[in-house]
């Protein structure tokens, strides 16, 4: 979870995602917004040009909306990408909302010598405790 707070830009960095989504909640009554708090999010694959990247999308909340979400679909694996918000008004904090994910699966012919490789450790094995 990270905080956002009015002009200060968070940039981070994310390795091989497809699809990312952020939850964004109301934080603390910033004077002159009540409990309102919003922004820009924007992504890059360059680092030193993040914020001049590929807009996202914005996020806002009020004093009758405390919760907004965002997601981001690449539409491919992206190897390296690198996510700025930035708050353009009052307090409010951020969660990624991570999926669990699904195990690699190990191909065929690599699991036939994994299986291979650990019979001819367990046959020597046993002729060795003899």
């Amino acid at each position: 979870m990270a905080t956002l707070t009015q002009n200060q830009p968070l940039a981070l960095e994310y390795k091989n995602v497809s699809q990312l989504k952020f939850e964004f909640a109301a934080l603390t009554k910033t004077p002159g917004y009540s409990y309102s708090a919003g922004g820009e999010l924007q992504y890059s694959t360059v680092p030193v040009c993040a914020w001049c990247g590929t807009k996202a999308g914005n996020w806002g909340l009020s004093w009758n909306k405390t919760q907004d979400a965002l997601t981001l679909d690449f539409g491919k694996i992206m190897k390296q990408v690198y996510v700025v918000f930035y708050p353009t008004h009052g307090t409010s904090t951020m969660t990624l909302v991570q999926d669990a994910p699904a195990p690699a699966p190990v191909p065929l012919p690599a699991a036939g010598s994994l299986l291979g490789a650990a019979l001819l450790g367990a046959m020597i094995w046993k002729k060795l405790a003899r």
